[in-house]
């Protein structure tokens, strides 16, 4: 939900960054949060997501107050699980954005990646990284590697 809500202008693509001004998480102080005000965040994100971005913004000619043209939730769920079942990927039905979202965050954790750090990524409270999210390292030195390799690139990298 959060990055729907991203404009051009938000994507600091020098420096890696976006800043996330419409989000779930509002901010720690009583009076505000009546008022229902949220906090923006800046989300720090890959070179190769940086360069992804760099390609939209050329490809769909969008200018600095433009937002990227993001699915819904939901039809990216659909999305992914039609594309999934036809890859022929088992337990096709089983899969979501946030589990990729989950997903990820498991990743930087077994990677090394500061634990207060990832919760402020992801916009979480402590507790509720421990309840939902952190779970135990299995992965091996080669599904790391391939984790920063391939797909994470050069987040958080040390």
């Amino acid at each position: 939900m959060e990055i729907q809500n991203v404009r051009v202008s938000d994507v600091d693509f020098e420096r890696g960054n976006i800043i996330l001004r419409i989000t779930k998480r509002v901010v720690n102080r009583p009076k505000i949060q009546k008022k229902g005000i949220r906090s923006p965040r800046v989300l720090p994100v890959s070179n190769k997501f940086i360069k992804f971005l760099r390609g939209v913004v050329k490809e769909y000619n969008l200018k600095s107050e433009d937002y990227f043209p993001i699915l819904s939730t939901g039809a990216a769920n659909t999305a992914m699980k039609k594309a999934l079942k036809e890859a022929g990927i088992k337990d096709w039905d089983m899969f979501s954005i946030h589990n990729v979202r989950k997903t990820l965050e498991t990743w930087l954790l077994a990677l090394g990646v500061d634990h207060f750090v990832i919760v402020k990524h992801f916009g979480h409270s402590i507790n509720v990284a421990l309840k939902h999210y952190v779970s135990a390292d299995v992965f091996s030195y080669e599904d790391k590697k391939q984790m920063r390799d391939y797909i994470i690139g050069g987040l958080y990298e040390k």
